[in-house]
């Protein structure tokens, strides 16, 4: 498969994305700020890409990932989701999975694109682990039912630290590893993993665009408002309490999100290649 990108931003190109950001300062768009020269255009082999967007419960989607998964929709990018527990750490599960239907649909997923796992092994928990090869086997599984080109998720992180956000990140390692062995000399899927930053640049907003430009290890998208992902979590009732609103106003994730390459051995140092 293609990267996710075409062409990673040049230094120039990254001087112009802080350039552009000062000016956007004085005149916020209410649009999704989709300049080529700040969101890398994705694209994949054969006549579209389908990306998968690998989560833990549902809302990370709307908290974590909208500004690549809008970059992906307005690319038309065939979007897909996969939710690896209802969330039912307070007994909110089946609710949980009816809102994240409803937030993936405003946010370009098909219906029948959103898939939700109710598996005993795969349970919502701060202290709850997830077996990597469990984790592995369910993204392999939609890889191939689906033909994904391209996955996204977490990092070793996972954004908050969350234990299954780790658990995801673990299982995505394995099934990078696992999708490469048995693609040898063929074209595999290619891994894309979310950069988790330090607590400063966490809730810095829009003014991370700053640092996150300067990064030649990342592959970079951005909006400028945080209207869709108000409205996306507003879709999640009941989960859109007081601090998630802040979250989403203040979050760095709600208007940047930087992507890796999930590497293998060999790969690592090579991310410029």
């Amino acid at each position: 498969a293609a990267p996710l990108t075409d062409h990673r931003l040049t230094s120039r190109q990254r001087a112009m994305v802080l350039l552009l950001v000062v000016g956007l300062g004085a005149n916020l768009s209410p649009h999704l700020f989709c300049a080529k020269v700040l969101t890398p255009q994705v694209y994949t082999r054969g006549s579209g890409g389908r990306v998968l967007f690998v989560i833990s419960h549902p809302d990370d989607e709307s908290m974590f990932f909208v500004p690549t998964i809008r970059t992906c929709q307005r690319n038309n990018v065939e979007l897909h989701l996969l939710c690896l527990s209802t969330g039912d750490a307070a007994g909110l599960g089946e609710i949980r999975a009816r809102e994240l239907l409803s937030a993936g649909t405003l946010l370009g997923f098909k219906s029948e694109h959103v898939h939700v796992l109710r598996h005993p092994s795969l349970q919502d928990g701060m202290n709850v682990t997830w077996a990597p090869a469990l984790v592995s086997s369910v993204i392999r599984t939609h890889i191939s039912d689906y033909n994904i080109t391209t996955i996204v998720s977490f990092d070793a992180n996972g954004v908050s630290g969350h234990l299954n956000h780790r658990g995801v990140h673990q299982g995505l390692r394995h099934a990078h590893q696992q999708t490469a062995l048995a693609s040898a000399g063929g074209d595999p899927p290619r891994f894309y993993e979310l950069q988790t930053v330090n607590l400063i640049r966490k809730y810095s907003g829009l003014a991370d665009i700053l640092l996150s430009a300067l990064s030649l290890r990342t592959e970079l998208f951005v909006q400028v408002t945080p209207f869709v992902n108000w409205h996306a979590m507003g879709l999640h009732s009941s989960q859109f309490v007081w601090f998630r609103q802040l979250f989403v106003l203040f979050s760095r994730y709600t208007y940047i999100n930087t992507l890796s390459p999930v590497e293998t051995r060999d790969q690592a140092g090579s991310c410029l290649r």
